[in-house]
């Protein structure tokens, strides 16, 4: 394109986005390069603004601010370079994407039988709610990580997707060999059930779809593991058992050691765990949930979605180390955290065990009203 024409001189811009592209994220992705002469010429606007709220800036360019009929841009968009780099009137804003992507871990994710994403607002949900298409597959599961999803192929190889990226039009970037079921992602580790139902590892920032697997628990089931869930604060890898839908558990910086049942009233072919509440795709491909912390041979699964699910996945909020500070039935004003890392103002959603952050109004700065909501979210450290 004409617009995105390249220039001999090096620009300061151009300094900046070769040094944001030495940066490489957890996840394993890149900040993107700019190409030479990128959004060179003087009427587009070039920006590096973190479109993705991953912590890298994003390299923005944009036409219409020099055209009032010209609406292209592109944006390249680290870990997906040049999925939106492509001169296009349709191309979102910057804070568009960013707002997708502040509102991805307020959903609840399912695969179904067609192999394909759905999602819907765990804090409005109820047994019958309808569940919205919101990725393409085709998809045996999905993990997430930072700040987007890793996919289980059913090739059983692993793809990757931001947030901000998730669309039922948009791609899985291949990033990791198989063959793998399900899995679950901590720090920089991966961690993947095989076919043959044993524990594998890899170290996210250097996957690749030629990297292999280290084998970290090969002693097999005898009941064939279908799933894990990870519960950091307790180091315990949590797993499902295939025949039985039995539950059980193995501590994580010691996966040498043998898998204990953990009784519980139930059976589970599918998990995932946020916070202190282990959700379960049931025997009939329903939704159950419970808190880890009263889990017991007697105590009782709340079912939450009549869904039709294969999979599920509940992302992992941050966490506020702190005590909340609540006005009892009061949804108006900000609630406080105390010394909490996510902030100081959150206000609880309905009967969830999420927290969004609040403001305080600006039009009335000694009011606790509100004035936004959702800003950020977090779950409070039990």
């Amino acid at each position: 394109l004409a617009w995105l024409s390249p220039v001999a001189a090096i620009t300061i811009q151009d300094l900046h986005g070769r040094a944001a592209s030495n940066v490489s994220l957890a996840d394993g992705a890149m900040a993107c390069e700019r190409p030479a002469g990128w959004c060179a010429k003087k009427s587009i606007r070039y920006s590096l603004e973190d479109c993705n709220l991953d912590g890298i800036k994003d390299q923005v360019c944009d036409n219409s601010l020099a055209s009032a009929t010209d609406k292209r841009k592109s944006i390249r968009l680290s870990g997906e370079c040049n999925t939106y780099d492509i001169g296009k009137a349709e191309v979102p804003d910057c804070g568009a994407i960013r707002e997708k992507r502040r509102m991805a871990d307020h959903f609840i994710y399912i695969t179904k039988s067609d192999h394909k994403v759905y999602k819907q607002e765990l804090s409005k949900m109820s047994l019958n709610s309808p569940w919205i298409e919101a990725g393409q597959g085709p998809l045996l599961a999905l993990v997430v990580y930072k700040d987007g999803f890793f996919g289980i192929g059913t090739d059983h190889k692993i793809y990757r997707q931001s947030f901000a990226m998730l669309s039922t039009s948009s791609k899985w970037k291949p990033v990791g060999k198989g063959p793998l079921v399900a899995g679950d992602a901590v720090d920089d580790t991966f961690y993947g059930v095989g076919t043959d139902g044993l524990i594998y590892s890899q170290q996210i920032s250097s996957m690749s779809p030629e990297t292999d697997w280290t084998k970290v628990v090969g002693k097999a089931h005898e009941h064939h593991i279908v799933s894990i869930a990870i519960h950091k604060a307790s180091d315990t890898m949590y797993a499902v058992t295939g025949d039985d839908g039995k539950l059980w558990k193995m501590t994580l910086s010691d996966l040498g050691s043998d898998w204990a049942n953990v009784p519980q009233k139930g059976a589970c072919f599918y998990i995932s765990i946020r916070g202190d509440y282990i959700y379960c795709r049931g025997t009939h491909k329903q939704i159950w949930r419970q808190k880890l912390t009263s889990l017991t041979a007697t105590s009782s699964w709340s079912r939450i979605s009549s869904a039709g699910a294969e999979s599920v996945l509940v992302p992992k909020m941050k966490k506020c180390r702190g005590t909340l500070l609540e006005k009892k039935g009061d949804d108006i004003a900000c609630d406080s955290i105390k010394d909490g890392t996510c902030g100081n103002f959150y206000e609880k959603a309905g009967h969830t065990d999420v927290y969004f952050q609040c403001q305080r109004s600006r039009a009335s700065p000694a009011s606790e009203l509100m004035s936004c909501l959702a800003q950020e979210h977090c779950l409070l450290d039990p």
